[in-house]
């Protein structure tokens, strides 16, 4: 490829995901207070976990042909509206942008890619905004991104294996589990 090609396939790309980012953006902003209030409802997570696990089952029947610049402008802001709903608690990030995009037919190793991307620019920026209301020792906080960051990459090595393998839904049995858990907690089961 040429370099003029190559920066328009970046351009493109950068457009995707901003165009992606932008539902979980405004539903932070907008709603912070409303889903501060979801992270204190342990019922609420809990039956969440069951929509997870319901996503994950169903993603692991899901295949698709498409390639990550084959997505159109309301494919990415479809994916981006799954990422949005996964701020509420017992929702998964990953596993919602995953079953999004399997959904409208992208290939179970872009959908990961993709999946990845895109929580980048959310998760840093909400961890900008969290950071600046923590005091904390500067070495305390970079030895928690560094376990954070170390665990995220393991993570994200095993759910690329059982997305691939068509496994998601041992994830979505633990969802199930721990959702179980939640309610009989919460004196509901």
């Amino acid at each position: 490829l040429s370099k003029p090609e190559k920066r328009k396939i970046s351009f493109r790309f950068i457009v995707l995901l901003l165009v992606a980012t932008i539902p979980a953006v405004l539903v932070g902003f907008l709603l912070e207070d409303e889903i501060k209030s979801l992270f204190s409802d342990v019922a609420f997570a809990s039956i969440m976990l069951f929509a997870t696990a319901a996503a994950l089952f169903i993603s692991d029947s899901l295949k698709g042909e498409r390639k990550i610049l084959d997505l159109s402008i309301a494919g990415a802001l479809s994916i981006g509206i799954f990422q949005a709903a996964a701020i509420a608690p017992g929702l998964s990030r990953s596993g919602l942008t995953i079953f999004g995009a399997l959904l409208i037919g992208m290939t179970r190793s872009d959908a990961v890619r993709f999946s990845f991307l895109l929580s980048l620019p959310v998760t840093f920026g909400a961890g900008i905004l969290e950071l600046s209301k923590v005091s904390l020792p500067i070495s305390t906080v970079l030895l928690s991104c560094l376990l954070a960051f170390s665990t995220g990459i393991v993570g994200l090595w095993l759910l690329k294996k059982l997305v691939l393998k068509r496994r998601l839904r041992f994830f979505g049995f633990y969802c199930i589990i721990i959702g179980i858990v939640g309610l009989i907690f919460r004196g509901v089961m």
